[in-house]
């Protein structure tokens, strides 16, 4: 049966990318546009944004995001300035972060794939720091010392 779902899904492709950086970053949020200004200042010093996970529970959010590594320290520095504007309670960040994108075709229409992912990564003993999922692309970051280790067993666990 799971062969039948894999024949289904048409994966094409795995890109990586070993230059990343996450940005987490816990602040007040009683303010509708705290993520919009956010990331108009972010996006007015011309640095690209990647994965975005946000997260608001009562008056606090947390909005967690990716950079390229080079992007860093200039996107730290537009947070800090801004800490009055932003009352920033926490920033986190990680600076050994790799992506690697899964594409293909039909890859939501069947959990088999997302759960075929973690468990290669479990098996691996590689811990995922975060995944995003799309019909086309299943992204997840890793600690960059692992890109090799976890290339070779996503290439074991999927027909590539």
């Amino acid at each position: 049966m799971e062969n039948d779902v894999f024949n289904e899904i048409q994966l094409y492709d795995l890109a990586v990318n070993s230059r990343i950086s996450i940005v987490s970053i816990t602040c007040q949020n009683d303010r509708p546009d705290l993520t919009f200004s956010l990331f108009r200042l972010i996006a007015d010093s011309n640095v690209n944004i990647g994965i975005i996970l946000q997260q608001n529970v009562s008056d606090i959010s947390n909005i967690t995001f990716t950079v390229m590594d080079t992007a860093l320290d200039k996107v730290l520095e537009l947070i800090k300035n801004s800490n009055d504007y932003f009352v920033i309670q926490d920033i986190r960040v990680n600076k050994n972060a790799a992506m690697i994108s899964l594409m293909g075709i039909g890859l939501m229409t069947n959990t088999s794939i997302v759960t075929r992912l973690y468990e290669c990564m479990f098996r691996a003993n590689i811990g995922i720091e975060m995944i995003s999922t799309s019909e086309i692309k299943i992204s997840l970051l890793i600690n960059n010392k692992f890109v090799d280790k976890a290339i070779n067993a996503i290439r074991d666990a999927f027909p590539l």
